[in-house]
């Protein structure tokens, strides 16, 4: 039952954080309405347009959300993620969108209780739901009608980079850097695994990663 919960709230705190942006730089955004699709490169989307507004002090290089750079894991077995995919908005604009839509329909199909099977189109052409059968995309690591650990580890861990690579920018556009940054980032323990520095696996409950630990990109700086 949780792994459901980890998907829908990992999206939901980035769609937020979008929105409480938008609102703090007097951008136009309905009470209700929600923001998280980063859109096309060529047709960029509500969410996009906010994260430039909000950044638009900063260097061309650390404007959002050209600035972002995201590891997406395409394999995952327990807390041990695999199959590691870099893209860079600058080079990799549309690669990257479409992967965040993708979980953005999960987590769509986690409300709405239709989970999206994009292996069984069919089933909900009816059903006139944005869960439905996912049309944008046919990966067969989509199939089936739950959400597995895996699943819920690979979205949580591109949603915890996305949101401290944000927040990072947002304030090197506050000219807050460094040190002073640091409270206002997540906690840098989300990002490590579970060995020593040896390599050999020790017990640590705490962390959320197995193996391999979850890229944390160091705060760019304007100056």
């Amino acid at each position: 039952m949780l792994n459901p919960l980890v998907v829908m709230l990992a999206v939901s705190t980035w769609e937020r954080l979008v929105y409480e942006v938008g609102t703090a730089v007097s951008f136009p955004v309905g009470e209700r309405e929600t923001v998280g699709r980063l859109g096309w490169r060529n047709k960029q989307s509500k969410a996009a347009r906010i994260l430039a507004q909000a950044t638009a002090q900063c260097p061309a290089q650390l404007q959002l959300p050209g600035a972002l750079i995201l590891t997406f894991f395409d394999s995952a077995a327990g807390k041990r993620l695999g199959a590691p995919v870099e893209l860079s908005a600058v080079e990799n604009y549309d690669d990257m969108s479409k992967r965040l839509d993708d979980f953005i329909e999960l987590r769509n199909g986690v409300a709405h209780r239709v989970l999206p099977n994009k292996m069984a189109a069919p089933s909900y052409e009816g059903m006139g739901s944005d869960a439905g059968p996912g049309r944008r995309s046919g990966e067969a690591r989509w199939s089936g009608r739950t959400l597995n650990t895996s699943i819920a580890r690979s979205v949580l861990a591109t949603y915890v980079q996305l949101v401290d690579q944000t927040i990072a920018c947002l304030l090197t556009s506050e000219s807050i850097e460094g040190r002073e940054a640091d409270p206002y980032r997540l906690p840098a323990w989300w990002f490590t695994d579970d060995h020593e520095q040896d390599g050999i696996r020790s017990a640590q409950p705490g962390c959320l990663w197995g193996g391999a630990k979850l890229p944390r990109r160091a705060q760019k700086m304007a100056t």
